[in-house]
């Protein structure tokens, strides 16, 4: 009798010429479950090991993409909806051992946003270093927003989510990204700064704006990368324990928990 095939990865890392491209292919829109975090964690550990050591630079950074019409829609809500608080507990440790690890690669990564980024798969775009959205006209666009949603399901942000976020979007914005939650749509995502480039080509157009990194030195960007990040890193650490503690007491509140159920039924309606 034949042992079973393994299943085929979510997230592949694969070095195309000069550049990483990390593909992810989850189900339910890339949502982040733990086993989806463990693969995608995996995956950035092996796009780092592909683009060598820094006195032998083997690629000059990494591009970050998911399926067509679709990047992140965030924690993955059905799982998470079932979950004890140990468990609860556990997977914020996991995905935000995820969030700082993207965070802090030591070279360029570069978001190509394929679809929408709402939660925690707007803290993966803003954990990298630039962002590539859909041109307005195209199919990608007609359903594109971004939007760090949590404190509209009552969740306020745990330490390394609210550091990356902090660290990316502008002071001016931190109201209506943070405090309100807001979902903007492809052209204000782009005036407020929350991506750098828009292109009918996304993957394409990352991959070109990663190759631009290409001659510079590894060891002073790497360097400098993890300078610019040290007191948002420091931040975050030092208060993993106790807004994981705040989060999980959010996260089973009953009024939370209603609230996601509504939520999720009015996904399955779209469905």
């Amino acid at each position: 009798m034949k042992p079973p095939r393994p299943s085929p990865s979510s997230v592949t890392a694969t070095r195309e010429g000069d550049v990483v491209v990390v593909r992810m292919s989850g189900p339910r829109g890339n949502a982040l479950s733990p086993s989806f975090v463990k693969e995608l964690s995996l995956a950035l550990y092996q796009a780092e090991q592909l683009c060598g050591d820094v006195d032998e630079p083997q690629a000059c950074a990494i591009v970050l993409c998911g399926k067509d019409g679709v990047f992140c829609g965030g924690l993955d809500l059905k799982e998470g909806h079932a979950m004890d608080r140990g468990a609860v507990a556990a997977w914020v440790d996991a995905f935000e051992a995820l969030f700082l690890q993207l965070f802090a690669l030591r070279v360029p990564v570069v978001a190509a946003l394929t679809g929408s980024a709402i939660a925690g798969g707007a803290v993966l775009a803003l954990a990298c270093d630039e962002r590539v959205a859909p041109l307005p006209g195209t199919k990608a666009a007609s359903t594109f927003a971004f939007g760090l949603t949590e404190v509209t399901l009552g969740l306020p942000f745990p330490s390394a989510v609210l550091e990356i976020a902090r660290f990316a979007v502008g002071h001016e914005s931190h109201v209506d990204v943070l405090l309100r939650g807001k979902r903007f749509d492809l052209r204000e995502t782009f005036t407020r700064n929350l991506v750098d480039e828009l292109a009918e080509d996304v993957v394409g157009a990352a991959v070109e704006r990663a190759r631009t990194w290409q001659g510079m030195s590894p060891r002073a960007v790497g360097k400098t990368k993890l300078d610019l990040r040290h007191d948002a890193l420091t931040r975050a650490r030092a208060r993993a324990i106790e807004s994981r503690r705040v989060f999980v007491e959010s996260w089973c509140d009953p009024q939370n928990a209603a609230r996601r159920e509504a939520l999720l039924a009015q996904l399955a309606t779209k469905a």
